[in-house]
C-alpha cells in the first residue's frame, strides 16, 4: 500500500490531516459538553465519549493489522506474528472498556490510546509506517487523551 514516495515523504497528506481532525469532533464535543453543558447531559456525553473512544481504539488496531498484512518492513516472521496479535489487543481493550463502569472504561481507553501511540511511534521509527505518521498521531492522541481525561475528572 505504501510506495517509496509515501513512506519517505515527511508531510502529512492533506486528506489524512483533515480526516484525522474531523475524527476529533466527537471527542471535543463530548468534553466541551461536560464542561459547559447542562449537568443532565453529562451521562450522555460520557457514554458518547466511551463508545466513540472504543470505536476509534479498535480502528487504530485495524491500522496496525493493515500495516502488518501489507508487508510493511518488519524484519522477522516472529515479529510479524507478535504485531498481528498486538493489533487485536485494542479491540479487546475497547470491548472491556465498554463492559466495566464508565469512568474506569474511559480511563482504560486513555491509557490504551497512549499505548497505541507508543507502538505507532516505534513502528514509524523502524520504517514500518510512513515518516509523517507520528506528526499526525501525536497531536491527535494528545487531544483524544485530553478529552478523555476531562471526562474522568468531570
Amino acid at each position: 500500500m505504501f510506495n517509496s514516495t509515501t513512506i519517505h515523504n515527511d508531510r502529512v497528506p492533506f486528506a489524512a490531516f483533515v480526516l484525522g481532525a474531523c475524527g476529533l469532533i466527537p471527542f471535543v464535543a463530548g468534553a466541551v459538553l461536560l464542561v459547559v453543558g447542562p449537568a443532565e447531559w453529562g451521562e450522555v456525553a460520557n457514554r458518547a465519549l466511551l463508545a466513540y473512544g472504543a470505536v476509534i481504539l479498535s480502528f487504530l488496531g485495524g491500522i496496525l493489522w493493515g500495516r502488518v498484512m501489507d508487508n510493511a518492513p518488519v524484519p522477522v516472521a516472529d515479529e510479524r506474528s507478535r504485531l498481528l496479535a498486538l493489533s487485536v489487543l485494542p479491540s479487546l481493550l475497547a470491548w472491556v472498556a465498554l463492559l466495566i463502569d464508565p469512568r474506569s472504561g474511559i480511563l482504560l481507553l486513555a491509557v490504551s490510546f497512549v499505548g497505541m501511540l507508543a507502538i505507532d511511534l516505534w513502528l514509524a521509527k523502524r520504517g514500518a509506517a510512513p515518516h509523517w505518521f507520528p506528526q499526525l498521531r501525536v497531536p491527535l492522541t494528545v487531544v483524544v487523551v485530553g478529552c478523555l481525561t476531562i471526562s474522568v475528572l468531570a
